[in-house]
């Protein structure tokens, strides 16, 4: 027997992919793709509690210690720095008192020899005699008691003529009669003598004159 139709017996058949569906499985199939679900935890309880249980070992209880032990340390460090700087205040403040003491003591000392060494001056009078027709003269004596000389000894002195009732004026303007001590040199223990007189102005000038002793000077005195 032959088949009825020859051509469709000799036309090779259609060749298929066995991966096609695995590739694009919704054209084979015509079913569209499911998604995957997402999996997450379960929500915890608010009531839970986790909770852990750990017990202390040898090495703990030594860790303890230790600390403790450094914690000593750290305070007795502690005291023992602040009563090394209390005892370094004192002894520098002991330090600063007796470094003001012997300075003090340095200048109480150079003081006292200033002063036992220094010049002191004195002056005194002498007796004297009124002559009548000389002038009214004033022995002076200035002397040194010290142990140094003193240079330069000089001053401004005036010498007055007053009755009994009367208080001198230590007045030294320039038109008052006065006198100037030119500067001398006091040796210690040696006495200088000055002579004053008492003096006047002539009438209308400024030329100082002494005053003589006379008998109506007398009477008044």
């Amino acid at each position: 027997m032959t088949p009825e139709n020859p051509i469709e017996q000799n036309k090779p058949a259609p060749q298929t992919d066995p991966n096609a569906a695995d590739k694009n499985p919704s054209v084979d199939s015509g079913i569209p793709p499911i998604a995957s679900p997402k999996m997450e935890p379960p929500a915890s309880h608010p009531c839970y509690k986790i909770s852990c249980d750990k017990k202390s070992d040898g090495w703990d209880y030594a860790k303890l210690v230790a600390e403790f032990v450094g914690l000593g340390f750290l305070i007795v460090y502690t005291l023992f720095t602040a009563g090394m700087y209390c005892a370094n205040r004192k002894a520098a403040d002991a330090a600063m008192i007796a470094a003001k003491a012997t300075q003090d003591s340095v200048k109480e000392a150079e003081r006292t020899m200033r002063l036992d060494q220094r010049a002191w001056i004195h002056i005194g009078f002498t007796n004297n005699e009124f002559l009548l027709g000389q002038p009214i003269k004033v022995p002076m004596l200035i002397g040194n008691t010290g142990k140094t000389p003193a240079r330069k000894v000089t001053g401004d002195m005036t010498v007055q003529l007053l009755k009994p009732t009367q208080d001198p004026e230590f007045v030294y303007i320039k038109k008052h009669p006065h006198f100037h001590l030119p500067p001398l040199l006091a040796v210690p223990n040696t006495d200088n003598h000055v002579e004053l007189y008492v003096p006047r102005h002539l009438k209308g000038t400024e030329t100082r004159v002494p005053i003589l002793f006379d008998r109506q000077i007398q009477k008044k005195n």
